[in-house]
């Protein structure tokens, strides 16, 4: 993690290799980068579990951003799994 954050860059240098992914998905359901490279699922790196949490956060945080109350603001709606369980949030770093 050390690591990661001493070759921090700058949210404009950043995303180009966001938007290049986005703008050409991978052919596979389920791909993973370090920066503009892709890297394998089966490296010791990747976590599967970490992947599916962060999917799910992501796929409720797009619902809920979703919904809103009748007075057009956000509700307030705890992050849930499709199975009812509440996602934990991430650890910081």
């Amino acid at each position: 993690m050390d690591a990661m954050k001493q070759g921090a860059q700058p949210v404009e240098a950043a995303i180009a290799p966001i938007l290049a992914v986005v703008d050409r998905p991978p052919r596979d359901p389920l791909s993973a980068f370090v920066i503009d490279q892709r890297i394998d699922l089966r490296h010791p790196t990747f976590d599967p579990g970490a992947a599916s949490r962060l999917d799910a956060l992501t796929r409720a945080l797009l619902r809920d951003r979703m919904r809103t109350t009748l007075s057009g603001q956000p509700t307030k709606a705890p992050l849930r799994q499709a199975n009812g369980r509440n996602i934990r949030p991430p650890r910081r770093c």
